[in-house]
C-alpha cells in the first residue's frame, strides 16, 4: 500500500526516460525540452504536476489503508 503512494509520480519521471529514448511525444519529452530551453513556465507545470501526483498518490494510499486494514478508522 505504502508502495502506491510512491508509485504514481514515478510514472512521470519514467515517461521521461522513455519518451526521449523512443522518440515518443508527450509530457515527458516536452519537460526534457523545456529544461534545455530554460523554459520555466513549463518547468513550473511540470512539477507542480509531479507534486499534485505525489499527494494524490498518498491519498489513495491512505484511502486504501483504511479499507484493507480494520484498525485503521477515519476520525
Amino acid at each position: 500500500m505504502t508502495f502506491l503512494g510512491y508509485l504514481l509520480p514515478s510514472f512521470l519521471g519514467g515517461s521521461v526516460i522513455i519518451e526521449q529514448i523512443f522518440g515518443y511525444p508527450g509530457m515527458g519529452r516536452l519537460t526534457y525540452q523545456a529544461l534545455l530551453e530554460r523554459d520555466m513556465p513549463i518547468v513550473m507545470v511540470s512539477l507542480t504536476l509531479g507534486s499534485a501526483l505525489v499527494l494524490v498518490g498518498n491519498l489513495l494510499a491512505d484511502i486504501l489503508y483504511a479499507v484493507v486494514d480494520p484498525r485503521v478508522r477515519p476520525n
